[in-house]
């Protein structure tokens, strides 16, 4: 026979008066944010759009005061007056950020090379240095500007290939403008190059994959450049 073996009672816990569990606080804890603080926030008047970049055009008119960021230079840096000093450091140049630049290059239309079909162009980068005369240097300036890469897009069945070569075997020369556009599609700026000629036109492979169109790359030795 088995016998019914009775369990101990469980000793009783005494807890002190007013007692509070101690519970451990996170080391990455974060207070939550003033409830007035967030009330705040929520109705500031934001200066600028997060997505394009642009000035709030409606903040004078829901504030009461001048936008900050209308207060810097045009796009043409044209300068502004600003009484605080340190808000002409902050403030940024007007520009529209989300938009991609716009330029316009002007090839000889004899080439046969039409502007939408431009892909890209290499920045010029022009190496100032003082003519030496007798090995002694003075204080005149010489300049070079590195050669210069387009890359475009052309019909496989257009003659454009066959009109470089001839130009780059009768060692003429090619003159082009490059226009820098503003927002208005207007020119405020213009690259002039002038007495260019080719060295390299380089075209990329032929694939059964390909489309009607391929990948041009025209290298120019630059004679002559000036910015208007």
């Amino acid at each position: 026979m088995t016998q019914n073996v009775p369990t101990p009672p469980k000793p009783e816990v005494t807890k002190k008066k007013n007692y509070k569990p101690r519970v451990r606080k996170s080391a990455t804890a974060v207070k939550p944010l003033p409830k007035v603080y967030i009330e705040e926030k929520k109705k500031e008047i934001p200066l600028f759009d997060p997505f394009t970049g642009e000035a709030n055009p409606y903040y004078e008119q829901l504030t009461g005061k001048k936008n900050p960021l209308t207060q810097g230079k045009s796009v043409l840096g044209s300068p502004v007056n600003i009484k605080n000093e340190r808000l002409k450091n902050l403030v940024p140049v007007n520009v529209e950020y989300g938009r991609k630049n716009r330029f316009l290059i002007n090839l000889p239309k004899e080439i046969g090379i039409e502007p939408f079909l431009i892909n890209k162009i290499s920045g010029p980068k022009t190496k100032y240095d003082n003519v030496k005369i007798f090995g002694i240097k003075t204080p005149i300036k010489k300049y070079s500007v590195e050669d210069v890469e387009i890359n475009f897009k052309i019909q496989i069945f257009s003659d454009v290939l066959s009109k470089l070569q001839t130009i780059a075997i009768d060692g003429s020369s090619i003159s082009f403008s490059v226009d820098i556009l503003d927002a208005a599609a207007a020119p405020y700026q213009t690259w002039m190059y002038s007495n260019c000629l080719i060295k390299e036109i380089n075209v990329e492979d032929l694939s059964y994959n390909s489309g009607d169109f391929m990948n041009c790359t025209l290298k120019l030795e630059v004679g002559d450049y000036k910015i208007k």
